[in-house]
């Protein structure tokens, strides 16, 4: 059996906590994640810490956030559950909007069972054929039709309510769901950003306008939101009870 560790042990684990926590929020990529991303962005920059120290780190550090979010989770809308039985059986696919008008175009595919991210595309046009949200939205039909054609390339015989299902956005809630981990942990210090550049005067929407802010911040969005992403996907899912068909790593 080890030992304990030893007060001195345990201070100094928790000062350690402290400046990992403050690196990771200076640096401005977490600045708005929660104790779970927090504990696996550090973890992913190869640093251990428990999530109890990281928990109290944040206390110290973040004070405000941490109680602004608890009120977050406080005041959630609860939603209707869908059964997803397995992998790989429905992709969630949806639009992100919240930084569209500034000239950021972001959609994801989401694993609705396991909620892997399967992809997620930020560029400048929203108008790419193969990259559209799965409601039946205007570009909903060219989705449809390439997906169509590539599985009856092989399968001709198959009907379209066997390839394909056209549904309401309510029911494309596990993107949906994910959009909001995103805002809060990404997109909305961006969004608050660039609202104060329009207040300035310094960003009026035109063309040239988005073409500098997109020439100045899309490889510093992309990649901190692909951080986030990989913070996601390797981020423990504890078991939950109540709830089948679900994939729990923890």
């Amino acid at each position: 059996m080890g030992t304990a560790p030893t007060p001195e042990a345990q201070l100094e684990a928790a000062q350690k906590a402290e400046i990992y926590v403050q690196e990771h929020l200076i640096s401005g990529e977490a600045i708005r994640y929660g104790r779970q991303y927090t504990l696996s962005n550090i973890r992913l920059s190869g640093i251990f810490v428990s999530q109890k120290q990281v928990q109290e780190a944040m206390k110290v550090v973040d004070p405000e956030g941490v109680a602004s979010r608890a009120e977050a989770f406080g005041t959630q809308r609860k939603r209707k559950e869908f059964t997803v039985k397995g992998l790989n059986r429905v992709l969630s696919i949806d639009g992100h909007d919240k930084l569209s008008r500034f000239g950021f175009e972001i959609y994801g595919a989401i694993d609705a069972y396991s909620r892997y991210i399967a992809w997620c595309y930020v560029e400048i046009s929203n108008r790419t054929a193969v990259l559209i949200q799965s409601d039946k939205g205007t570009e909903m039909v060219l989705l449809a039709a390439s997906h169509v054609t590539l599985r009856c390339a092989n399968h001709p015989s198959l009907k379209f309510s066997e390839i394909y299902c056209f549904g309401k956005s309510i029911k494309n809630q596990h993107i949906e769901a994910w959009w909001n981990l995103l805002t809060e942990g990404q997109t909305q210090e961006w969004k608050v950003y660039f609202a104060e550049l329009e207040n300035e005067g310094l960003f009026v929407g035109s063309d040239l306008d988005k073409s500098c802010l997109q020439f100045i911040y899309m490889e510093i969005i992309r990649s901190h939101i692909h951080r986030f992403i990989e913070i996601h996907n390797n981020h423990l899912i504890w078991h939950q009870r109540k709830r089948d068909h679900y994939l729990p790593t923890r």
